[in-house]
């Protein structure tokens, strides 16, 4: 079970596609299916996914909006995928409400707030529908376990590799095991660690730190690993130099560093001028304050830095501006 965000963006390379492809294969060959839902990075209409050759109960099947039951068995699971936050509420309500839910594992991409920041625009824990056997969720990128008051384990894997600095090193799965004739509540899943690519957060301010990066990313070539890079300005052609010292497998991310790095950085010292521990969201109302055409953006933009999706939140901003320009 995948739940969301199998490709990194809506619009994938040529190179992404053919690894998606490469698996579904893979899948198909073994006889054996991976039941996904959509998330808010690859959403789009219509779905890639829809482009990969059709094999019945094996390869990558795409969920939303169906219910797949396990062949030879009582396990069904209620696929619901990604959407803006109303919409996606209005969905999970209108399923509380719908009979058969007993017999059924809910699988949906939400951020649910009280595991990121407390915006009361986000779902809430409680605001799941009750009456599964279990809900299997995505888009947080850590792995995390609750329960829901009538006893519904509710459980987010996270991503299967690290993104940024402040996710856990370690990356898996959860094993969740289950008889074929059951019913009733599923037992929590066990902990399954997976291997992950090196990751590497690197920091270039001169030529000799250039150096140094580009001989360690040589020694990992081979795996090709996730770098993420924060480097001077003034360096040249930073990119494609750390491409090619990481090698044609490697992840590669860069950004300048920006000059206002050490006052945001302020906000995530636990002992500053403050007294308390503060967040990039505890500035904003100095800049945009709430009600103003950009502070919800600005927020948005806040906490999607860490997931690596800031030009989602740009590109559902210039939708909306050219269908209700600001004045």
């Amino acid at each position: 079970m995948n739940t969301g965000d199998i490709l990194d963006n809506n619009r994938p390379s040529s190179r992404m596609f053919d690894d998606l492809r490469s698996v579904h294969d893979k899948l198909v060959k073994l006889g054996l299916p991976m039941l996904l839902v959509t998330g808010n990075h690859d959403k789009t209409e219509p779905n890639w996914l829809l482009q990969l050759d059709k094999h019945e109960n094996k390869g990558i099947i795409l969920i939303d909006g169906l219910e797949w039951t396990v062949p030879g068995s009582d396990l069904t699971f209620a696929g619901v995928g990604s959407d803006d936050v109303v919409a996606l509420r209005e969905h999970l309500t209108a399923m509380a409400g719908r009979p058969g839910k007993e017999n059924k594992v809910l699988v949906t991409h939400v951020l649910l707030r009280d595991f990121t920041y407390p915006d009361p625009t986000q779902i809430a824990l409680d605001e799941l529908p009750l009456g599964f056997r279990a809900i299997m969720l995505g888009d947080i990128h850590e792995p995390i376990k609750a329960v829901l008051s009538d006893g519904t384990p509710v459980c987010y894997p996270g991503s299967i590799e690290r993104c940024n600095r402040s996710e856990p090193a370690e990356k898996g799965a959860w094993l969740w095991r289950v008889a074929r004739q059951s019913s009733g509540k599923l037992d929590m899943p066990e902990w399954v660690p997976v291997s992950s690519r090196t990751f590497l957060a690197l920091r270039i301010q001169d030529e000799d730190d250039m150096t140094k990066v580009l001989a360690d990313l040589r020694t990992h070539a081979e795996e090709g690993p996730v770098v993420l890079c924060r480097y001077n300005k003034d360096l040249p052609s930073v990119n494609k130099r750390l491409q090619a010292a990481a090698g044609p497998k490697a992840i590669v991310r860069s950004a300048i560093i920006s000059e206002l790095a050490g006052v945001l950085n302020l906000g995530g010292q636990p002992d500053n001028e403050y007294g308390e521990k503060k967040s990039m969201l505890d500035f904003v109302p100095q800049f945009e304050p709430p009600g103003s055409d950009l502070h919800d953006v600005v927020m948005r933009l806040c906490t999607q830095m860490g997931t690596g999706s800031p030009e989602l939140v740009i590109d559902e901003f210039i939708d909306n501006f050219m269908k209700d320009p600001i004045t």
